[in-house]
């Protein structure tokens, strides 16, 4: 498995990318259409809720990656990135990063077939006192060519995916 990022397995699937240190980071083409999911609680199972009630949601995005665990010969280098966080600008949470990235790759969403790469890049001391400090994140986004959807076969599932970034 490469040093770039740690993973684990989160249910059926793909597997998660987990960025536990600065420096880490995953690669890939965008292979599934990105998907909104409630947030779930990592002890529990159970979705996380805001005080009103509402779900909280993160955008769920698989990546088709280079990276393979030798351990595991089922691993198909499928890696997913759970996005969420702080919608401010400026702020380096996941959310921020990603929507910088599609907003500089002058996309108005992800798609199938596009790049997403996203690395830690640090740390800010949390608002909150007694949580974690709070990862920052740097993001890269290409969209598909031209050619990526004159090449492939026609889908359903050729859309974008307008995050509510």
């Amino acid at each position: 498995m490469s040093q770039d990022v740690d993973i684990f397995l989160m249910g059926s699937g793909a597997r998660s990318a987990k960025f536990e240190n600065v420096g880490d980071k995953v690669s890939g083409t965008i292979c599934e259409t990105p998907e909104m999911r409630a947030q779930t609680d990592i002890a529990t199972g159970k979705p996380l809720t805001w005080d009103d009630g509402a779900p909280k949601m993160q955008l769920v995005i698989t990546l088709q990656t280079t990276e393979r665990d030798p351990a595991d010969p089922e691993d198909d280098g499928k890696r997913r990135v759970y996005v969420k966080g702080s919608k401010k600008p400026g702020s380096k949470s996941m959310h921020d990063a990603v929507a910088g990235a599609i907003r500089a790759g002058g996309a108005k969403g992800l798609q199938i077939g596009g790049v997403l790469e996203v690395a830690h890049t640090g740390s800010r001391p949390a608002d909150v006192k007694g949580f974690n400090p709070a990862k920052q994140y740097e993001a890269r986004y290409t969209p598909p060519s031209a050619s990526f959807f004159n090449d492939a076969p026609a889908s359903p599932t050729m859309q974008a995916a307008t995050p509510p970034f």
